[in-house]
């Protein structure tokens, strides 16, 4: 059991403290993301099947771009990420 000098202990905290916020902020981000991307689904569901008709080809973009949003939320997400990758293990 060697003992840890002070610089050491410094740099370990330091290591968790920016670990800690690259996790809060990665989850933040990825919950903005699924967010946003289930707010696009629901609204271009609803332009879709509304009483006015749409461009079938914008809603798909639109619908496309919402969705990836969502994906690129969950796998930004460290939480899910993890499960997945367990999931996956």
């Amino acid at each position: 059991m060697g003992t840890r000098t002070l610089a050491e202990s410094a740099d370990s905290r330091t290591d968790f403290a920016a670990a800690l916020v690259s996790r809060l902020v990665a989850g933040a981000l990825g919950w903005l993301l699924i967010g946003a991307g289930v707010l696009g689904v629901g609204y271009t569901l609803v332009r879709a099947l509304g009483p006015a008709p749409q461009s079938a080809v914008g809603s798909t973009l639109a619908l496309a771009a919402s969705l990836a949003a969502v994906a690129l939320g969950v796998y930004g997400h460290p939480g899910f990420r993890e499960r997945l990758r367990a999931r996956r293990d």
